[in-house]
């Protein structure tokens, strides 16, 4: 399944060059990981009642072409790989724009995200549950 977060880019989240900086990718990635996480039943207070979330234990962004103040994006989660402990999370952001393309839209970044299932009171990777599971895949 994938699942699609909207958004604009905002002033705040420009460099000196004004575009998007890439530290604004990294937080309208985790953004939209929260999103697709909450709408399926696992968010903050989950998190907060079970005791068990979730750690990103590897980032890799591939940055192809920019964004810009007040573009529209959507980002696609996705679910590509679960291991033992591990989901391996792939995202594409898109820019919807029409000043980012003459022909349609153009994938922006594209990143991969390794999560675990944390245990936040034993502070270590657990298995995961199945309602854990489900809310990422």
């Amino acid at each position: 399944m994938i699942h699609v977060y909207k958004t604009k880019v905002r002033e705040r989240m420009l460099d000196l060059f004004q575009h998007m900086n890439n530290a604004a990718y990294m937080t309208l990635f985790e953004e939209a990981r929260w999103e697709r996480i909450t709408e399926a039943g696992y968010g903050v207070d989950r998190v907060r009642e079970t005791g068990i979330g979730f750690v990103v234990l590897k980032s890799e962004i591939r940055y192809k072409h920019e964004v810009k103040n007040r573009e529209d994006i959507e980002i696609r989660t996705e679910c590509v790989e679960v291991l033992r402990k591990m989901v391996r999370l792939k995202q594409t952001m898109v820019n919807l724009s029409a000043s980012a393309a003459v022909v349609g839209p153009v994938i922006a970044a594209e990143a991969e995200f390794v999560i675990g299932c944390f245990d936040t009171q034993a502070r270590r990777l657990i298995e995961p549950p199945a309602d854990w599971l489900a809310a990422v895949l």
